[in-house]
């Protein structure tokens, strides 16, 4: 699945289709809002990834994740 091309996260595009995916990566409910859960899950994966850890899915932790 390719990146969408833009910040995911609070602050940045934090509803819909692609945030969506991203609970369901993570193992979040996914209800297509960008909140607290599904950000501390992104902080997780990324530790557990050795990703950069900022809670938020850019390039490079969507392109790990999909």
């Amino acid at each position: 699945m390719p990146y969408p091309g833009h910040y995911i996260g609070q602050g940045y595009v934090d509803t819909g289709i692609d945030v969506e995916r991203i609970q369901r990566a993570v193992g979040v409910k996914p209800d297509g809002i960008y909140g607290p859960i599904t950000e501390a899950a992104v902080r997780d994966y990324q530790l557990r990834h050795g990703l950069q850890i900022d809670g938020i899915v850019g390039p490079e932790t969507w392109n790990v994740m999909f």
